[in-house]
């Protein structure tokens, strides 16, 4: 499923092939060559009103340049197209380098590979804690494993949002990591999300230190089970 805003960029993309189409041109009398003989000769060449297409290149510049990522190889491409001319086959190159933009980003090309393999990586260990708590006897208390995993997912998810804000979110005070509960207070003052979403983590952190210092009476197998689901659907939200 789509998100919202990759649905509305990919929407100004279509705009903005179609658009490039019905941009209006003329055309000028060039030489095309000059001789003794026969003087010059003249050929007519077309290209866009400089005004229309002005303004189509500042919009597809600005689309280009939150759709396709600082680190691609297409970044050289993107950062000259301000300064494209206003010749036809420069709108024909444009819209064919769009077209296949687009196409990439909407199939998930331009997704940061190590932000996926990470996701992949936190959902596997979700996975084990879902494990622990269906195939474990209460006596073996797999819901107190089930919390350390979880929480620790959490953190470590809560980390990497940090860097992935603009600018980025300091993870570490005086040289010294912020714990769960410092993540959570940061990224809500950063407006990441909200205090009854804050009030939600803090519960789930305190579940992770009861069974991280076995105070196992502090929490129950219920509330784990919670905290497991709730942790996968909140990063899955703001991963």
């Amino acid at each position: 499923m789509k998100s919202k805003i990759k649905e509305r960029y990919l929407s100004r993309l279509d705009e903005l092939i179609l658009q490039a189409a019905s941009l209006p041109t003329d055309s000028r009398e060039i030489i095309a060559s000059v001789s003794m003989d026969e003087g010059a000769s003249y050929r007519t060449e077309q290209f866009m009103k400089l005004t229309g297409f002005v303004e189509w290149r500042t919009s597809v510049s600005s689309v280009l340049d939150v759709v396709v990522p600082h680190g691609s190889i297409h970044r050289k491409a993107v950062d000259g197209f301000p300064n494209l001319d206003n010749e036809i086959e420069t709108r024909d190159y444009a819209v064919s380098f769009l077209k296949s933009v687009r196409y990439d980003f909407e199939n998930g090309f331009f997704e940061d590979i190590a932000s996926e393999i990470d996701a992949e990586i936190s959902a596997d260990y979700l996975s084990q804690a879902e494990s622990l708590l269906s195939f474990s006897r209460p006596s073996d208390k797999g819901e107190v494993a089930a919390a350390v995993i979880s929480g620790a997912v959490l953190e470590h998810g809560l980390r990497m949002i940090c860097t992935t804000l603009e600018p980025p979110e300091p993870t570490e005070v005086n040289n010294k990591n912020l714990a769960l509960g410092g993540l959570i207070e940061a990224l809500k003052k950063r407006k990441v999300f909200n205090e009854l979403t804050a009030k939600q983590l803090r519960s789930w952190a305190d579940i992770r230190n009861s069974a991280a210092h076995g105070k196992f009476e502090e929490f129950n197998r219920s509330q784990v089970e919670s905290m497991v689901s709730g942790v996968s659907e909140f990063l899955s939200r703001h991963g």
